[in-house]
Order: C-alpha cells, then sequence, then structure tokens
C-alpha cells in the first residue's frame, strides 16, 4: 500500500512540474519576451529584433533557398544589364541574329566568330537603343570575336577565374531573344555545373534556343565563367572565361 501511495505522489509531483513548465513558457512566450523585445537594450540582439518584428525563422533551410533565390534574382537583373542583341545583315536584308555581352565599358561587345563574314553589316541592340557596329578583332581558333560601338559606359560583368569553378556549382545561362515586333527579350536557365574535362565547361543546363548562341554563363557570384556557342552538330559548347580574356589579350596588343 504505502509503495503505491509514493508512485502516486511521483506522478502528481511531475504531472504539476508540466503544468507549471507549461504555463511558464507561455508567459514568456506571449507576455514576457514580447515586452523585451520592445525595450532599446534588447534591440541590440537579431533574435529580439526579429521578435519585436513579428518574424520567426523557423526552418534554417528554408532561410537559404529565400537567400540564394533573391541572389539569383540580382544576378540576373545584372547579367540583362550587360546583354546585347546582335544583327548580322547584307544588302539591309537580315542573315542571322544572335546574342552578345559587353566586355567593356567604352563599347567593345563579345560575338560569336559565325556571325563573321565579308561585307556584312552589324547592328547592336544595347538596352533598348540600336548602334551600328564595326569588326574590332575576330579569333576563329576560339570562336569568338569582337565587335566595337561607338557608346561608353556599358555594364560589364567580371570574368571569373577558371581554376575556381567547382563541379556541381550553380549556374545561370543568359540571353535575349527577338520577337515578331523587334523587341529584344532577355531569356534564362538554370543549372549546374557537370564536368571540367579541361577545354570547355559541361553544364547540366539544356538549351536547344538558337538564340542562346553568344550568350553568357554566369555564377552564384555574378561573374561570368563562360561563354555558350550553339554549334549544329555537337549542341551547346560553353568555352571557359580564360579563352574570353585571351580575345581582349590579343585585340589589345593588336
Amino acid at each position: 500500500m504505502p509503495k503505491k501511495k509514493s508512485v502516486a505522489k511521483i506522478i502528481t509531483k511531475w504531472f504539476l512540474i508540466l503544468i507549471v513548465g507549461a504555463a511558464g513558457g507561455f508567459l514568456l512566450n506571449y507576455a514576457l519576451l514580447p515586452v523585451l523585445a520592445k525595450t532599446d537594450f534588447c534591440q541590440h540582439w537579431p533574435f529580439f529584433r526579429n521578435l519585436s518584428q513579428g518574424t520567426t525563422i523557423i526552418n534554417q533551410t528554408q532561410q537559404t533557398t529565400i537567400t540564394e533565390n533573391l541572389a539569383w534574382q540580382k544576378i540576373t537583373e545584372q547579367a540583362i544589364r550587360s546583354l546585347a542583341g546582335i544583327e548580322t545583315t547584307l544588302n539591309k536584308k537580315t542573315i542571322s541574329v544572335a546574342t552578345g555581352f559587353a566586355l567593356t565599358n567604352d563599347g567593345l561587345v563579345v560575338v560569336p566568330t559565325d556571325l563573321i563574314a565579308k561585307d556584312r553589316q552589324y547592328s547592336i541592340n544595347y538596352n533598348g537603343e540600336n548602334f551600328p557596329a564595326i569588326v574590332f578583332s575576330t579569333n576563329p581558333q576560339i570562336s569568338l570575336s569582337l565587335l566595337k560601338i561607338d557608346r561608353n559606359n556599358l555594364f560589364v560583368l567580371a570574368l571569373a577565374d577558371d581554376a575556381q569553378i567547382k563541379l556541381s556549382e550553380p549556374v545561370l545561362l543568359a540571353g535575349l531573344n527577338r520577337d515578331a515586333q523587334q523587341n529584344w527579350l532577355p531569356f534564362v536557365n538554370q543549372g549546374i555545373v557537370s564536368g571540367l574535362p579541361g577545354k570547355n565547361i559541361l553544364t547540366t543546363i539544356t538549351e536547344k534556343n538558337p538564340m542562346a548562341n553568344g550568350s553568357l554563363l554566369i555564377n552564384l557570384s555574378g561573374e561570368i565563367i563562360g561563354v555558350n556557342l550553339i554549334d549544329a552538330k555537337q549542341g551547346m559548347i560553353t568555352l571557359p572565361a580564360s579563352q574570353i580574356k585571351a580575345l581582349l589579350e590579343q585585340a589589345l596588343k593588336k
């Protein structure tokens, strides 16, 4: 009989502890903490600042995902500012269109070399404005060329270091389409780096849009890690940033 009383007392004791603890937690969350959060002293801590603004971070993974999405939005906006729509004509007839991008702020624009041919004329649409362009330098060996327009203060993205490219890192393709009304409209595609065979960069991006010819490949830091070329036989080929740097160095030496 005494043992039964002892067990009953223990159960009653723990039950009372749980009730008191729950009540204390309720009072702490809904009475004490909100009052403390409004004091100047507690505003020095992020926890109390978030509490006073009605913000509670429950899942750190969710917060990281939201942060990354916001970063991609900002990078996309920057990439679009550096893109240029390229049109080549012969006797006022359009021969081809492609994407290019500003390499220097004084008017040098990178374009695929397959656009360059004798007697063709070139027009570049940059941020909604059309400019006549001339061939500044070409290098068939790396399939890239430079056109020059009479425009300063072009928005330029930094070129990444090839050695810093990592397998599975997220990347963004950014290019320009041209619609039936001759408007240049941006498009993007996301993926990851899937291979680094040495000469080119391999990604999981499957892009069949011919306007991806000359488009950018950008990392999460907002740097250009490569330029995409559309080959009729091999599909999309991505040349690393080092070849863009080599193109510019060769052009400046000449």
